[in-house]
């Protein structure tokens, strides 16, 4: 992580306007559970580029863990409306839909996340949400 984080402050060095460095670093931190730290950093790279679908993601991903759950639909929506084809936070914003109880707002992230996911890799989680919607009908 010591590396990882000393590469990302030398790309900013070089380019202080480069917002995925601040979102890979972002991702070091949370990876090392510093969620405060990572929220910083992901909110310092949205202040550089607004429309960066990773960092919403990822700041879905530290509200989850928090228990804040409508922030992280919040920007799981927004990553989705600034890249509908990610599959990840498809998959998030879904099920955490559901788990909230709001079946028919979850279906058509869940039916994105289907189409969207790659094969192979995803198969187990496109078979569980293929269940998860055939019980929605």
């Amino acid at each position: 992580p010591q590396e990882a984080l000393a590469a990302f402050e030398r790309v900013r060095r070089v380019d202080p306007s480069n917002a995925m460095a601040l979102v890979n670093e972002g991702v070091v931190h949370l990876m090392n559970d510093d969620r405060p730290r990572a929220q910083r950093v992901f909110e310092e790279a949205l202040a550089l580029d607004p429309n960066l679908a990773r960092a919403h993601n990822s700041l879905g991903v530290v509200a989850a863990q928090e228990g804040r759950t409508e922030a992280a639909v919040a920007h799981w929506k927004e990553a989705v409306r600034i890249d509908p084809h990610d599959y990840q936070t498809l998959y998030n914003l879904g099920t955490l839909l559901l788990r909230l109880r709001r079946p028919a707002e979850a279906r058509p992230f869940l039916e994105s996340y289907v189409a969207e996911a790659p094969r192979g890799t995803e198969d187990r989680d496109v078979a569980r949400v293929h269940s998860l919607l055939a019980g929605l009908r």
